[in-house]
Order: structure tokens, then C-alpha cells, then sequence
């Protein structure tokens, strides 16, 4: 039995019943010494995409390229078609093809070893649909190179008198054990790489055409429920239905808000959003994404700004007090005040300043609202200060309760208990307002109590009855998507669609410096002897870039790790935390895992599940001992 790569095909794929047959054919027939590379597909060398359909190597006499083509093939005055069920179809002519990627095949092994290959080398296509009749003709076309269908049953017999008559080198070549080697590994990782992308690419976009309806259908069921909630794994779509239904009710004409924890994951959204917006004619209701951390700032500067707007000494007043709060700068807009006090490294501001400016007569709500603010709290700032100026300017006046009719929240998992505070009021004040929930209890990584404040919320306000789990996993591969379960024994409510790919790759280093030259290693092979681009990749720290091993040198071998907004071109590559990166997803994930990183088990489990589960088709781990 032939050596097959990969050992078998994907169920889901979209790979013709011609190349299914001839799969199974060689498989069968073809004795353990022949090795056979199905769907070799890159863009080396010249830049150009290219697919072999087979690869056939036999060690001791060389390789064969076949093209294979489905249904019954017509020439038609130079022109092929084939014709099948659906119809008649125009092809590239099958010999033309095979011979060029028999040619680039020759030409990549010199360019890759520096020396001719030294085995056989022919080409073949094949029509296994299709009987031989005395009509077929094409200058090409022998008995020799042409695989009809009556040759399935006896297929090894066919690959041997391509060996016997080759079309470059001689019967009395032979491959040495060097040579071999070389060969074997010019093809196994590159088909590997290329056949996971492509093919699991290919079949997350079909199913993805099937969830797609099926996600439109579950809002649909929903759309007469003011409260709903939705709990899933990673991966299984929460953010695409909550963006969806967003979209739905702005298109209803109503004012949407739209929060979620990470700032990376709102700019996305931003761009989601604008994308989808355009596709729609007419007149449509607002919907605002933001972060619950910028979403208070920016409640906090419209509510001061609406105060001092119209009413210049209020307007001096304000400014005075807040350079004397912010003594280093000049803080001349609201908003830079704001910014300020949500600095975690600021220094703390006297509240005695506060009464001074009551005595100027600076407007008691705006120094109500400061107090909350500027008042010391172990818990931290957003954690306690912004939830207390938020409650204070809810229960005061409905500046802002009344200005959406909906409410969806993303990553609630991540949403503390005193913000859930802060959101009850959004259902209480307005009992027919939207409200929409989608959370993981998977990923509750910057929560420090197991309980998570949403699921309390949930409760409390009888969105229990409408609480639908998402049980299938949209974005990883079969082999990551276990991967992740088998390390951290989290996201197995969730189950894999069978996307197939590579098993994930997990490299042991002792040493920091080993970590980053490994890192290099694995971005220059991909980039360099793959052709994937930089906006496919992206690092990943368990711990925060600064603390990281990346904190002083950010270059990895010919490329420079950057946490900004670049990486996406030249030789930059993205640098992110897993933190910062929750919520997105990138086709190809390298994870570092420190030593020194977060100590308690369990919510060690939680980061790292989110840190696998952010790549679709492939991930490396490099582990620091």
C-alpha cells in the first residue's frame, strides 16, 4: 500500500469525484515504496499560484506529475471541455498544465539543492470517467501518459510504463539516498502547509454558507424576544450573530449599543459594521460599538461638555480645576481630562480641590460626577470609580438611558460585577428595550471569581427562559480545536464542524533566547519557504508584551515583531498579548508560553485555551521550560 500525503482526504472537502477515485486507486495498488503527494499547491519561486493534482515518487526511479479531469472530456478544435450533470465547461488543456508543472517541479528541486535531479521524471493525465475510444486524439496524447478509466484496475501497471518511457532522464538513472531525502523534503512540509490552509479554507467557507443560514434563521425565532442570551464556545460565532443582530435592528430604524471588553475586537467590529452598512439603502437607526471602558469615558465627556457648552464660566472653571488635577500639561478638551483620571500610573489628585471650586461655583453635577471619579479604591478605577460616576449620572437623569433602544454585549464573561450594575439599570428603566447576551464561561480570563456577574444578571431578569448554547465550533480546525480541549479540559460544549488540518506543533526550549530564534525560525519558513503572507501570521505572548521575552528585542531573524498596527506587509509581523487579541482570530498562530506566567491552574486553562482557539488552520506553541 502506497504512502499517502495527507493519509486521507477530508469528507467535506470539495474535492472532485475523479481525484477521489484515482486516490483510492493508487492507495490500493501502489506498493509501499511509492509515496504520493495529493493537491500540491504554492506560489514559490515565481510568484504564481500552482497545483499539482498528484505527485507520484518512487525512491529508486523518480516522480511523475498527473492532472486529472472529471466527467467526459471533449476536444473540440483545440479546445477541451468536460460535461458532466450540471453541463458543459471549458478546461485548460490538461497537457499543457501537467507538462508545466512537470517542468517547475525539475526547476524548483535545482533551485532548491543546487543540483539536475537526478531520478526519472514523466507526466501523465487522466480521465478516470471517461472510456478510451479510437476518436480521442491530441498531438500529445499516447497510449503511455493517458490514464482512461479501464486502467483503474490495474493503475501500478500504468505508473510503470511512465517509468519505462520517461520524458526526462534515463531508465539507468538512479535516486541515491541524499537525493531522496532532498526530494521528500522539498514536498511533505510544503504540502502540508499549503493543503492545510487551502483545503480547510475551503471547507470553513462551505459550511459557512450553511451556518450562515442557520444563524439568520435563529434570529429570525428570536426576533419577537427582548431579552435573549447566548452562550458559546470559542469559535462558534457569538460576535457575527451579535453584530448581525445589530445590523438587523438599525435597519429597523432603531439606535443600537453595542459594547464588548477589547478594544482590538471593536475596531474590527468598526470595520465589519462599515463594510455591511454600505450594502443597505435608505434611512437607518445609529448603532454605537463601543468598549465598556471607552463608552464610559465618552458618557462622562458628553455629560460634562452638555453642562459647560453654552455657559462660558462654567466652561473657564472646569479647565481651571482640571489643569490643577493634571499639573503637568494643558488639559484644554473634556475628554483629556477623562483620559487622564482613567490613567492607572496617574498621580492622585486631592479631592480638597473639588470644594475649592464649589466655592467658585463650579456646577455641583459636574463635581458629584468628579468625586466618583477621583475617589481612591483598591479595586482600581474601572473596576470601582467608573462604575460609581456611571450609576451616579443613571440614577440623576436620563441623558443617556433613553438615547438606545437595544443593548447587545459581547465577551459579557468579561463584564465585572459593578459594570453588570451599571447594565441592570439598562434593563430595569426600559422594559421594552432590546437586550441581547453572548458570553463563553470558558474565557473569563480577567475575572478573578469562577461566578461570572452576567450569568447573575441573566438570572435576575428572566432572560433564562431564551438562553441558547452554540455548540459548534466555526473557526478551528478538527486538529486544533481537540488540541485545545486535550490541554486545558475547556470548550467541550462545543464540537468541531471537521475542518481538517495539521496537528498543532509544540516546541520545548530552556532558554529565552531559544524561544525568539525559534519564533524567527518557524515566521522565516513560513514567509520564506511557503509564501504566506505576513497578515496570516501573528505572535502571541501568555504574558503582557512588556513582561514578555519580547520586551527589549522585537526582531526575529529577518523580521520585526511590531504590537502597533502594522503587520501586514514588508518585515513586520504582529506582536500581541493573548489578552489584547481575545475576541479575533488569525489564520496562523505562534503562541509563546513563559515559565513565570499565571500560576493558578485554573485560570492558566482559561488564558491559554483562548490563546490556542485564536488560530484557525495552523498553530505553534513554543513552551520556555
Amino acid at each position: 500500500m502506497a504512502k499517502m500525503y495527507p493519509s486521507k482526504l477530508p469528507k467535506t472537502s470539495n474535492i472532485s469525484y475523479a481525484e477521489r477515485t484515482l486516490f483510492e486507486a493508487m492507495q490500493k495498488q501502489l506498493n509501499y515504496k511509492y509515496s504520493v503527494f495529493h493537491s500540491y499547491h504554492w506560489t514559490e519561486v515565481t510568484n504564481t499560484p500552482r497545483e499539482i493534482d498528484f505527485i507520484v515518487f518512487h525512491p529508486e526511479k523518480g516522480f511523475i506529475v498527473l492532472e486529472v479531469k472529471g466527467g467526459k472530456i471533449i476536444v473540440d478544435n483545440g479546445e477541451w471541455f468536460t460535461e458532466n450533470k450540471n453541463g458543459t465547461f471549458h478546461i485548460d488543456d490538461p497537457f499543457r498544465q501537467v507538462q508545466n508543472n512537470m517542468y517547475f517541479l525539475l526547476n524548483f528541486y535545482k533551485q532548491r539543492t543546487n543540483n539536475h535531479f537526478p531520478g526519472m521524471a514523466n507526466y501523465g493525465v487522466c480521465f478516470p470517467d471517461t472510456k478510451y475510444v479510437p476518436t480521442h486524439s491530441h498531438p500529445e496524447m499516447t497510449r503511455t501518459n493517458i490514464l482512461f478509466n479501464h486502467h483503474l484496475d490495474d493503475i501500478s501497471a500504468w505508473i510503470e510504463d511512465l517509468y519505462k518511457n520517461p520524458f526526462y532522464g534515463y531508465k539507468k538513472f538512479s535516486m541515491n539516498d541524499k537525493a531522496v531525502k532532498e526530494f521528500n523534503n522539498i514536498l511533505k512540509p510544503s504540502l502540508q502547509i499549503s493543503l492545510s490552509l487551502r483545503s480547510a479554507l475551503r471547507q470553513q467557507q462551505k459550511e459557512l454558507i450553511q451556518i450562515n443560514f442557520f444563524q439568520n434563521y435563529l434570529l429570525d425565532i428570536f426576533d419577537d424576544k427582548n431579552r435573549v442570551a447566548f452562550q458559546g464556545a470559542a469559535g462558534t460565532g457569538k460576535t457575527w450573530i451579535a453584530l448581525k443582530k445589530a445590523l438587523r435592528l438599525t435597519m429597523q430604524g432603531k439606535n443600537c449599543l453595542f459594547l464588548c471588553y477589547n478594544s482590538m475586537l471593536k475596531k474590527r467590529l468598526d470595520e465589519l459594521a462599515e463594510q455591511m452598512v454600505k450594502k443597505v439603502e435608505g434611512e437607518i437607526g445609529k448603532l454605537d460599538i463601543y468598549t465598556f471602558h471607552a463608552f464610559s469615558n465618552h458618557i462622562f465627556t458628553s455629560y460634562i461638555e452638555s453642562i459647560i457648552s453654552e455657559n462660558d464660566k462654567q466652561k473657564d472653571l472646569f479647565f481651571e480645576l482640571a489643569n490643577e488635577i493634571y499639573a503637568e500639561g494643558d488639559v484644554k478638551a473634556v475628554y483629556g481630562l477623562i483620559g487622564i483620571l482613567s490613567n492607572p500610573y496617574r498621580d492622585s489628585a486631592d479631592k480638597s480641590l473639588l470644594n475649592k471650586y464649589r466655592e467658585k461655583g463650579l456646577d455641583e453635577r459636574i463635581l458629584t460626577l468628579l468625586e466618583s471619579l477621583l475617589e481612591h479604591n483598591e479595586d482600581g478605577y474601572f473596576q470601582f470609580n467608573v462604575p460609581m460616576g456611571l450609576l451616579t449620572l443613571l440614577e440623576d437623569n436620563s441623558y443617556m438611558t433613553d438615547k438606545y433602544d437595544a443593548l447587545i454585549i459581547d465577551e459579557a464573561q468579561d463584564f465585572e460585577k459593578t459594570w453588570c450594575d451599571c447594565l441592570a439599570y439598562f434593563l430595569e428603566s426600559k422594559r421594552k428595550r432590546i437586550i441581547y447576551i453572548f458570553y463563553d464561561d470558558n474565557q473569563n480570563i480577567f475575572m478573578k471569581k469562577k461566578q461570572l456577574p452576567i450569568i447573575d444578571l441573566i438570572s435576575k431578569y428572566n432572560v433564562d427562559p431564551y438562553l441558547y448554547h452554540l455548540r459548534k465550533n466555526l473557526r478551528n480546525t478538527k486538529q486544533i480545536h481537540n488540541y485545545a480541549i486535550q490541554k486545558t479540559d475547556l470548550g467541550k460544549t462545543a464540537h468541531s464542524i471537521d475542518i481538517e488540518g495539521i496537528e498543532p506543533e509544540e516546541i520545548v526550549v530552556n532558554s529565552e533566547e531559544k524561544a525568539q530564534k525559534e519564533v524567527g525560525k518557524i515566521v522565516s519558513k513560513l514567509i520564506n519557504e511557503h509564501s504566506i503572507s505576513n497578515g496570516k501570521i501573528v505572535v502571541l505572548s501568555d504574558k503582557s508584551i512588556s513582561r514578555s521575552i519580547f520586551k527589549e528585542n522585537k526582531e526575529i531573524g529577518n523580521f520585526l515583531l511590531t504590537d502597533s498596527g502594522k503587520g501586514t506587509t514588508g518585515k513586520y509581523i504582529r506582536l500581541r498579548s493573548i489578552g489584547r487579541f481575545k475576541g479575533l482570530e488569525s489564520d496562523i498562530v505562534i503562541l509563546v508560553i513563559h515559565p513565570d506566567g499565571e500560576k493558578e491552574v485554573e485560570k492558566r486553562n482559561e488564558l491559554l485555551y483562548v490563546g490556542y482557539t485564536r488560530a484557525k488552520f495552523l498553530l505553534y506553541v513554543v513552551r520556555i521550560t
